[in-house]
């Protein structure tokens, strides 16, 4: 442009009004990002670079620490240009190494915090709870309590744990879980009919039968009488009734699904200061489970069977666990063999004249029978008579 005409051409008349306000009104002092707007802005633009991408993130600032963002990225200045320019140059830098253990636990939490805070509450899934079980119970060997002696599932029951006990001259116990989700009252009747035939049998120690406690029986007062009726019966026997609220349902869900994440390799931690990552693998989730995960719930449940009084009958006195459980043998060899005694004083009879002949009084022998009736009752071939004394 020739000087000459530079005053003419930008005279105030002639300059477009958005330009005049701006070259005649005063300087503005805008401030800087504070530590969170800085985060944002990199977290921004890390979701634009990862635009399409199918690469996994292991969190929001990868491939940064976030922990090392928040340490320095406004020690060069806090506009946003700055900002930028600083993470470009902590690109690259010596990281902080993590360990593996943490990574699983902030997993576990944010699954949880997400289960809590939806709009919509999950159902009740009965594989991933008892998936659940599993998982914590099977980790469970090197706790101060207990040693696990065997896990697995039957027929009837979900989960049959039997521990051996450390602070009771490792004395066994057996746990017998059912977890129910059936809504039909003829299916709860037979579970539950299911659950009080373990109890009779006397082959457990603590029979627990598990629900929602969104689906509690009877669900309002009248409603399935025949249902709650099997139901305090199972109770009144020693059975033990627990309703699992959905605080404690979302700790196990979020067990399952982190422990979900692992074999496909979504969960990572950096490795060494270079940077490189390795995948989380089923060593540290077991870490996890037995040192870091705690569910009130469970800890419940270990406790009962652990310390609580047993389903299993107790010998009558005078008598050894050993002895009663001699006598009931010999009983089941009475009433299996020819000529077929079912009254109570042929029962006595029989067993002590033996040459081996044991000692047992009449009050003792009654008791016995009573404790086992079930299984003697299916041995006799007529109406028993001989728990009348």
């Amino acid at each position: 442009m020739r000087p000459d005409t530079l005053e003419s051409n930008f005279s105030e008349d002639k300059l477009d009004k958005a330009a005049r306000d701006r070259l005649t009104s005063k300087v503005i002092a805008l401030e800087g990002c504070n530590l969170e707007q800085a985060l944002e802005i990199i977290k921004a633009r890390l979701d634009w670079a990862f635009m399409g991408s199918t690469q996994s993130r292991p969190n929001p600032f990868y491939p940064f620490q976030e922990e090392v963002l928040r340490k320095e990225i406004l020690n060069d200045g806090n506009t946003p240009r700055l900002i930028l320019t600083k993470a470009s140059k902590l690109m690259g830098r010596r990281f902080i190494p993590e360990d593996p253990i943490m990574i699983v636990q902030e997993c576990f939490h944010s699954e949880r915090e997400q289960l809590l805070g939806g709009a919509n509450k999950e159902p009740f899934a009965k594989d991933t709870v008892i998936e659940a079980l599993g998982l914590y119970f099977a980790n469970r060997d090197n706790n101060s309590q207990y040693e696990v002696v065997e896990l697995g599932q039957d027929r009837t029951v979900d989960l049959r744990l039997e521990i051996r006990v450390l602070a009771k001259n490792s004395e066994k116990r057996r746990l017998d879980m059912a977890v129910e989700s059936a809504t039909h009252g003829r299916t709860l009747i037979k579970n539950l009919g299911n659950l009080i035939d373990r109890i009779q049998d006397q082959d457990t120690d603590m029979v627990i039968f598990l629900r929602d406690a969104r689906n509690q029986i009877p669900p309002s007062p009248g409603k399935m009488p025949k249902t709650a009726e099997q139901l305090t019966k199972f109770e009144r026997i020693g059975g033990t009734k627990l309703y699992l609220d959905y605080n404690h349902l979302a700790d196990l869900y979020a067990l399952v699904y982190t422990r979900n994440k692992i074999p496909s390799g979504d969960l990572s931690y950096i490795a060494n200061d270079s940077g490189d990552r390795r995948p989380v693998t089923m060593e540290t989730f077991t870490a996890f489970v037995k040192g870091v995960f705690n569910s009130p719930f469970l800890t419940d449940i270990e406790n009962r069977l652990v310390t609580g009084q047993t389903t299993r009958f107790r010998p009558p006195p005078g008598l050894t666990p050993e002895q009663a459980t001699e006598v009931i043998s010999r009983i089941k060899k009475v009433l299996a063999s020819p000529p077929y005694m079912f009254k109570l004083e042929q029962i006595d009879f029989n067993l002590k004249k033996r040459k081996d002949r044991l000692q047992v009084t009449t009050d003792q022998l009654v008791m016995l029978i009573s404790q086992h009736r079930k299984v003697i009752e299916q041995l006799a071939v007529t109406p028993p008579i001989y728990s009348l004394k």
